[in-house]
């Protein structure tokens, strides 16, 4: 049992609070926000609901807190399963898109702030606290010391989106020429394939795809260049440039998917044109393609997320976040509209496994971003993260 004293020697029971969540970010930066709290400890942090439970079979914890801003996870079943194994732990679930918290057995609320977290926590959470005088907030009084991600773990989540970006982008911006098929064709590849498919909180469809993509490749090693080269050129011809109705998909532009009357199909592709120029980039006049192109929209959030990594790796906090601010603004204005719609037909009209996971992986991963960012931006700014002495800018770059 944890204790933390207090003035006059007196105790107060601590909540112990296990957190369960797919996004390390989320663990990490809620750990930070409770540790700043007088009378939690966070005892454990887990990715997985199964290893949640048991860990609070194993440390009789007072509350499993559940990041149910992934639409998937269900915190009425995890809060089912607490009362079936006869565990004392209450269930909270805290979806930061929406900023609502569900307590089981509770009622819903909105968050008006952290403290309705902390209220949640010590009153509806252990519910042992009542007849025991609260722990002031004086410094050495509360939660453990725990510790935030740095900057440089930060870096790497952005880089690991730039790359995911950047590989999509290469696919759909590439002709199969000699140098994709000897990409195809390198195994090195299928290792980065199962690296994605091994990460944790990737999305099923990431994970399915990327196992087809790996498949597609591992066939692949023995066959002849050029008819490999013919099978993806038909394939990509048909899935990609909207030869005729009937023939394959409408082709991935931003301006075919969103266009009305409302929005005809000029204005779409202006304001892409109009997001790329307020991030300082511009494509480049060798272009082959409309600037609302699949491959130029995946490419420019390849940018915006090395822009970020780039500002991490500087430690200018403020630089960082703007970057992942543009890449939330682009994707729900303009990528998320449209991309995951033709990545339906993609994969359904798809002959080859290669571009059926191609598809997967970048539905699963566009929809993962959309979720992922606003809570990765949320928590960075209320822990604190833009406070940084160094303001020094990024250098700009024109493609």
């Amino acid at each position: 049992m944890a204790w933390a004293r207090r003035r006059g020697k007196r105790r107060v029971r601590l909540v112990r609070v296990i957190i369960c969540s797919k996004r390390a970010l989320f663990r990490k930066g809620l750990e930070r926000l409770l540790a700043e709290a007088s009378g939690i400890e966070v005892v454990a942090q887990e990715s997985d609901v199964e290893q949640a439970l048991e860990r609070a079979r194993k440390t009789g914890a007072d509350c499993l807190v559940v990041d149910c801003t992934d639409s998937r996870v269900d915190p009425a079943q995890v809060a089912a399963r607490v009362m079936k194994e006869h565990l004392s732990a209450t269930v909270v679930g805290l979806n930061l898109r929406d900023n609502t918290l569900l307590v089981f057995r509770g009622r819903r609320r909105v968050v008006g702030g952290v403290s309705d977290l902390m209220e949640s926590l010590k009153g509806n959470g252990a519910g042992r606290t009542n007849g025991v005088d609260e722990c002031g907030t004086g410094a050495g009084c509360g939660a453990a010391d725990s510790v935030p991600p740095t900057h440089d773990e930060l870096a790497k989540l952005a880089e690991n989106r730039s790359r995911i970006y950047g590989f999509l982008a290469s696919v759909y911006n590439q002709l199969p020429d000699d140098g994709f098929a000897a990409k195809l064709r390198d195994p090195a590849l299928v290792s980065e394939l199962e690296g994605l498919s091994a990460q944790e909180g990737i999305w099923p469809e990431v994970r399915e795809g990327a196992r087809l993509v790996a498949e597609f490749v591992r066939a692949v090693q023995g066959q002849e260049v050029e008819g490999l080269k013919t099978a993806l050129a038909v394939d990509r011809t048909r899935l990609l440039r909207g030869i005729r109705p009937g023939y394959g998909p409408p082709p991935p532009y931003e301006s075919v998917y969103v266009g009305s009357d409302h929005q005809p199909r000029m204005q779409a592709t202006v304001d892409v044109v109009k997001a790329y120029a307020e991030a300082g980039v511009g494509l480049p006049e060798a272009a082959r393609d409309q600037p609302d192109f699949i491959g130029y929209e995946l490419d420019f959030l390849r940018y915006l997320a090395e822009r970020e990594a780039e500002a991490w790796r500087a430690g200018d906090a403020d630089k960082a976040i703007e970057a992942l601010e543009m890449q939330e603004g682009f994707l729900s204005a303009h990528a998320a509209r449209w991309i995951p719609r033709f990545c339906e037909l993609m994969e359904r009209e798809a002959k080859l496994d290669f571009y059926r996971g191609i598809a997967l992986i970048t539905k699963g991963f566009v929809g993962q971003e959309v979720e992922s960012l606003p809570l990765e931006r949320e928590l960075l700014r209320s822990s604190g993260e833009t406070q940084t002495s160094n303001r020094g800018g990024l250098k700009e770059r024109t493609r």
